[in-house]
């Protein structure tokens, strides 16, 4: 694989999905963050991208919508945001290799970046 250098550590690049039970299909690079150049699935960018999608789409808080990361391992994603709450949930098989949080986030930070 091509590494591209973007300038960013991590690049999302996601589309509607063509599939009608999907709302979004995704992948994710950090090229220098991983050795393999791409998460094959990656949580944390498709929490990212939820609240824009479910704004996008029209779709009502707290309904879980299905999301595909189309890396060449792939995986498929159950995502819900709740608006009220400030969280987004994801469902899936999953194997953890790093964990964290964002805090002292400013009010409004992600979804005025959208």
């Amino acid at each position: 694989m091509r590494k591209l250098k973007t300038g960013f550590v991590v690049n999302i690049i996601a589309s509607s999905s063509p599939n009608p039970e999907e709302v979004f299909v995704s992948r994710m690079f950090s090229p220098i963050m991983l050795e393999e150049g791409e998460d094959h699935v990656c949580g944390s960018a498709h929490a990212v991208q939820a609240p824009y999608w479910y704004s996008r789409k029209g779709i009502k808080s707290g309904t879980e919508v299905k999301a595909r990361q189309v890396s060449a391992r792939g995986g498929k994603l159950k995502v819900v945001w709740d608006q009220a709450e400030g969280i987004v949930k994801l469902r899936g098989r999953c194997t953890v290799f790093a964990s964290g949080n964002l805090d002292n986030l400013p009010e409004g930070s992600v979804s005025e970046a959208l």
